[in-house]
């Protein structure tokens, strides 16, 4: 992780990682994303392999944290399970309180807790034809 007091740097790189496998991840942790709640606490959801796989398995993990930086502590269970995301991206509504998450390739996730997500459906986007499509109509086609 690398911290700037501003957008334009200088950044400076954190001796220790971010948060290391453990609970529901092993091998290796990736394409972290964090967001504050309305609690004030800093949520980090992260990529890892499943633990007792014999094949190629994917899961989310949450791990909390009183600060942007950690430490962080692993969450007990996986938050989605048995589907290979890729490149989350989230962030914290505070109007509505809930955390939305999208993922590799579009696909919408909410949740009120951070704890549970709930399927929210596929982005749309525009093809070249001017049609609106959902991503999984586009590789498709």
């Amino acid at each position: 992780m690398t911290v700037s007091n501003s957008i334009q740097g200088p950044w400076e790189r954190l001796d220790k990682p971010l948060i290391e496998p453990s609970g529901p991840i092993t091998t290796l942790t990736v394409n972290p994303a964090i967001d504050r709640g309305s609690d004030g606490n800093y949520y980090l959801i992260i990529k890892g392999d499943k633990p007792n796989e014999t094949n190629f398995v994917r899961n989310q993990a949450i791990a909390i944290s009183d600060s942007p930086t950690g430490p962080f502590v692993m969450q007990e269970k996986p938050v989605i399970d048995y589907m290979d995301t890729e490149d989350m991206s989230l962030w914290f509504d505070a109007t509505r309180e809930r955390f939305y998450g999208v993922f590799h390739a579009h696909t919408y996730y909410w949740s009120n807790n951070f704890q549970r997500w709930n399927y929210l459906g596929k982005s749309q986007t525009s093809c070249a034809n001017g049609k609106e499509n959902t991503t999984e109509r586009w590789f498709n086609n």
